[in-house]
């Protein structure tokens, strides 16, 4: 191996740190995104969507409540069992 070469590999190593969390598909073109941030993307959206369904759950309750919609009230009692 030429002293050059082993200076481009010393290079990409400091680039890239061996045990680097990283995921992404193979041949895609685009640089590697970290694990990391991965997840905590995906905590994000699920944040999301929890508050969206709280909300959903909270209006079935009220319209069970306020218009004593018989549909609505047996939807409500499901809910509360859970």
């Amino acid at each position: 191996m030429s002293e050059n070469e082993i200076e481009k590999l010393l290079k990409k190593i400091k680039e890239d740190p061996v045990g680097r969390e990283t995921s992404y598909v193979m041949g895609s073109g685009t640089d590697p995104v970290s694990l990391a941030r991965r997840i905590a993307d995906l905590e994000s959206e699920m944040s999301i969507m929890i508050r969206e369904v709280d909300k959903m759950i909270r209006v079935i309750h009220f319209v069970a409540d306020e218009y004593n919609d018989k549909t609505m009230k047996s939807l409500s009692e499901k809910l509360k069992g859970l």
